[in-house]
């Protein structure tokens, strides 16, 4: 938990985790078909879904569009509800089309605009060096 503010706000990284708990836990479904549906409207004019949805404030960090390729994946593997998952395949090709944009000829991404962010990390480095020294 952070604070009242960032907690209310729907991630996709977060929102996949907890549908995958959905799913194992109690099997119910309804929060995270509602999930994929909200970010799949998030989706703008150059493929990528909104970090966070739904919100005011427009925020992107690329790879959490992937995050929601993912979710919709999980969903196919984890439900019987192909007809669903159909419904997601246009949008979720919009997204795949706009990272093969900044693929690299050795099939690397080169940098994208936008957030590059995954999840928080801490400078570990720093720490085992003054452990040390």
């Amino acid at each position: 938990m952070d604070c009242p503010y960032w907690e209310r706000l729907q991630y996709v990284g977060d929102t996949r985790i907890q549908a995958l708990v959905s799913y194992y836990v109690s099997g119910d479904d309804r929060l995270a078909k509602n999930a994929i549906e909200q970010f799949h409207q998030s989706i703008t004019y150059d493929g990528l879904t909104y970090s966070r949805y739904p919100s005011e404030l427009p925020q992107f960090i690329p790879n959490y569009s992937l995050v929601w390729v993912t979710m919709v994946h999980d969903y196919f593997m984890y439900r019987n509800d192909p007809e669903f998952v159909k419904a997601f395949l246009p949008g979720m090709q919009r997204v795949l089309d706009h990272f093969e944009k900044y693929m690299t000829a050795d099939n690397m991404m080169s940098e994208q605009p936008y957030w590059d962010f995954f999840d928080h990390s801490f400078p570990t480095h720093k720490i085992i060096e003054e452990s040390f020294f």
